[in-house]
């Protein structure tokens, strides 16, 4: 596509150049490619180089033409004129990108739904992604577990991805037959406007809880940041699907009808998915899986399913996606379809770093892995197991807090530490990922939260912790390593080794090698 039909910005040098891709990253142009010089962008997070490098760097892989901020230095722009390079300038670099890259990649499957909230995003669009799957669709799922459809899996390092990666994903994903997609919307993904262009039809809110005010600075920018899928994203006559249990709730139900949606929620308050009953731990027999059975009222019917899936918040967050099938459906005989969805529940597979049941020790100890990594996450988690499990066994838990500006608050570090001290018989505090933090340093800030006389050890090394937590368990003790879930990366002092918690814990049980090596470096310094 020539770079004159992608853009009405004012082209300096040549606007016949053919651009034959779009990226945000310099380490990711090829040639021919139309480099973005957004001023904050991850490559800058995590490499720490100026955008003079990144520019450079950008020319030097390829790329046709550049776009920069307007009051960019002209020091950054050395070079581009000397080897031919076009240049734009826009006084908005995110509203540029949008247009960018929705006239690159405009093709979007027919239906796409979206989940904000503070916990409970991957859980959700993963259910939406089974049930549209179940009902015959051809679907997919983005978020933090990266792109996953049918055909392919694709892994990325957001949970909504970059606009450019956003659109193209989302084009791919149309070309290659999907009609269904569920997106998980992060707060920082719509405060920097990646689910700008995206036609969502109905949108879900989770929870609310403190997390990122390393990013957002206050609760209220916080939230206003995720109201933002409801007061400007879903378009009037779509859908909004909200949690009635939330002190929240009046507020996005107010902007939700203000905007003109349509309202559907769940939760014990619900007068549309209502929670009624949980019945945990349960064992069926016919599939041989663990989980619990749910009592609710579907759109004025009694029904009761089991869902193969362990934890509370499990259950609301498989409500949530009920409620997100429906919205983006939009059947004409709702109540038929909610029930028909509903009775869909027991087909679900378990999500993969959310309270996934890993196996048990050799003294009978149950090893579970999740992604809680908020003071909220953490509590649910463990209220939840001490529920269930009532006086069986103890409750142990693995976990630290990720490093880095951006992506940590740093005052949930010292909060976690006191949930897990007060919740669990016995805590181990070790690295999650640390960034370019000292990792003794994190450490030490989750165990000030500790409250004196607590079973607490420190161990920094992950697997090393994972192995110490194992070794503890006795018969019917359950032990839960949190924080990262399904990841598979560890980034210490900026490099990136391969680490699995399911695939370390699952190495002490069954005292098997790994199938990928533990070290597999990936260097985020720039050369």
């Amino acid at each position: 596509m020539l770079l004159s039909e992608l853009t009405n910005l004012r082209i300096i040098g040549s606007s016949s150049v053919e651009i034959k891709g779009l990226s945000e990253d310099s380490r990711n142009i090829e040639p021919g490619s139309l480099f973005i010089a957004a001023p904050i962008a991850f490559e800058t997070i995590t490499t720490g180089i100026t955008q003079y490098w990144r520019i450079k760097h950008a020319i030097e892989n390829g790329a046709a033409a550049v776009l920069v901020p307007e009051d960019t230095d002209a020091s950054c722009l050395d070079g581009i004129k000397d080897n031919n390079i076009a240049l734009m300038k826009a006084k908005d670099v995110k509203e540029e990108t949008i247009r960018l890259a929705a006239a690159f990649y405009p093709k979007q499957p027919e239906t796409i739904v979206a989940v904000t909230g503070t916990n409970g995003k991957t859980s959700t669009v993963h259910f939406v992604k089974e049930l549209y799957s179940l009902l015959g669709y051809k679907s997919a799922s983005i978020g933090t577990s990266g792109v996953i459809s049918d055909d392919f899996t694709e892994y990325n390092n957001f949970t909504t991805p970059e606009a450019v990666i956003m659109h193209r994903v989302l084009t791919t994903l149309k070309t290659n037959g999907v009609t269904h997609v569920a997106i998980e919307a992060s707060s920082q993904g719509l405060d920097l406007k990646r689910m700008e262009a995206v036609n969502c039809i109905a949108g879900a809110f989770t929870n609310f809880t403190r997390d990122h005010l390393d990013y957002h600075e206050t609760m209220e920018e916080y939230f206003d940041a995720k109201l933002g899928l409801f007061n400007r994203l879903i378009p009037q006559g779509g859908y909004a699907v909200l949690n009635s249990d939330i002190p929240e709730y009046q507020k996005l139900y107010s902007t939700a009808k203000e905007r003109g949606l349509n309202i559907i929620s769940f939760g014990k308050k619900s007068d549309t998915l209502r929670l009624i009953s949980i019945q945990r731990d349960v064992h069926d027999t016919a599939s041989g899986k663990y989980g619990q059975i749910i009592k609710a009222e579907i759109f004025g019917k009694e029904l009761e399913v089991f869902l193969p899936v362990l934890g509370d918040f499990q259950v609301f967050n498989a409500l949530c996606a009920v409620g997100l099938v429906i919205g983006g459906e939009q059947p004409k005989d709702i109540a038929l379809f909610a029930q028909k969805v509903f009775g869909l529940l027991p087909e679900v597979s378990e999500v993969k770093g959310r309270m996934e049941f890993i196996g048990r020790s050799k003294k009978g100890g149950l090893v579970f892995v999740d992604f809680a990594h908020s003071p909220d996450a953490l509590m649910n988690v463990l209220s939840t197991m001490k529920e269930s499990r009532g006086n069986t066994g103890r409750i142990g838990i693995v976990f630290g807090c990720s490093g880095n500006k951006g992506y940590s608050d740093k005052g949930n570090r010292p909060d976690m530490g006191e949930i897990a001290a007060d919740l669990a018989d016995f805590t181990i505090i070790t690295d999650d990922n640390p960034g370019f933090e000292e990792p003794d340093k994190i450490r030490k800030e989750i165990l000030s939260g500790c409250k004196s006389g607590a079973v607490v050890e420190e161990i920094g090394d992950r697997a090393e912790a994972i192995r110490a937590g194992i070794e503890k368990l006795e018969d019917e003790d359950v032990l839960i390593i949190a924080g990262k879930g399904s990841e598979t990366e560890q980034v210490i002092k900026g490099t990136a080794y391969y680490f699995d918690d399911a695939e370390e814990a699952r190495d002490v049980l069954l005292r098997a090698s790994l199938t990928m090596p533990k070290k597999q470096e990936r260097s985020f310094e720039y050369n």
